[in-house]
């Protein structure tokens, strides 16, 4: 015993040693696990007549010899294994080699388009002006369900927020000034998702704009009016029809002066 060492006990009248063996030729063959060494309940029977098996200092097979033989196949067996595991391990390497390189040409190939201004433009809103402004129903932060009837008064202004998109907090100063205008439409911001994920908005707009919340499966006001970017806008007018679509809010600052 040298080191960590697992001592295996076996007999050789044992039928489970037997199905046992290939796995601890396997744990033999390890490289950097504990050393093995298998015990025998047993003694090694007589040696062979002139001639047979053993003779030229060979091993006599006896009353174990079926598991010394076992443990020596297992030993080879496993070696097959460890080479296939090695090439298994090889292909995963390559194949992540082959998914960073795409990533990376992907992402320079983007960081060109952004560098000559040729990046694909975000998908635009559903509803184009003219088109009118569906009914709704959303959440107002003390949770009361309100409709568009109650909300829509007018020439009005509907933001569509997300409470996990960075641009729509930088916003909230540009929106906030929006609400501040007293000649131009009201403003109500409309917030992808509930109040308990969106209080950070709240806090932002500091009362200055009215915050309704539209989550998901709750209510189908995002889907109705066909919103698929943060942060964009509607502009609904007198007649309850749509007359402007915005994507970038700083062109609704000119409305208010």
């Amino acid at each position: 015993v040298h080191g960590e060492t697992v001592l295996v006990f076996l007999s050789p009248h044992c039928e489970a040693c037997e199905t046992h063996l290939p796995m601890l030729g396997l744990l033999g063959h390890g490289a950097d696990g504990p050393a093995v060494v298998a015990v025998v309940d047993g003694a090694r029977a007589r040696p062979p007549p002139a001639g047979g098996p053993g003779r030229g200092g060979g091993p006599a097979p006896g009353a174990h010899a079926d598991i010394v033989v076992g443990l020596r196949s297992g030993q080879e067996r496993s070696t097959p294994m460890l080479v296939a595991i090695v090439v298994l391990l090889g292909l995963l390497v390559v194949a992540n080699m082959l998914l960073t390189w795409g990533m990376l040409r992907r992402l320079r190939t983007l960081q060109e388009q952004v560098a000559a201004g040729a990046l694909p433009p975000s998908p635009e809103n559903g509803l184009h002006p003219g088109d009118p402004a569906p009914d709704f129903t959303a959440l107002t932060p003390a949770g009361d369900t309100v409709t568009r009837d109650e909300v829509v008064h007018g020439e009005t202004v509907l933001v569509f927020l997300s409470p996990h998109c960075e641009a729509c907090e930088t916003h909230l100063p540009m929106i906030r000034q929006l609400g501040h205008g007293a000649d131009g439409p009201a403003v109500v911001a409309v917030v992808d998702g509930a109040r308990e994920e969106s209080g950070h908005l709240l806090d932002g707009l500091q009362g200055d704009v009215p915050l309704l919340f539209a989550p998901r499966g709750a209510t189908d006001l995002l889907e109705r009016y066909q919103v698929y970017t943060f942060p964009s806008s509607y502009v609904v007018g007198a007649d309850g029809r749509i007359t402007g679509s915005h994507l970038d809010l700083d062109e609704l600052l000119p409305t208010r002066t």
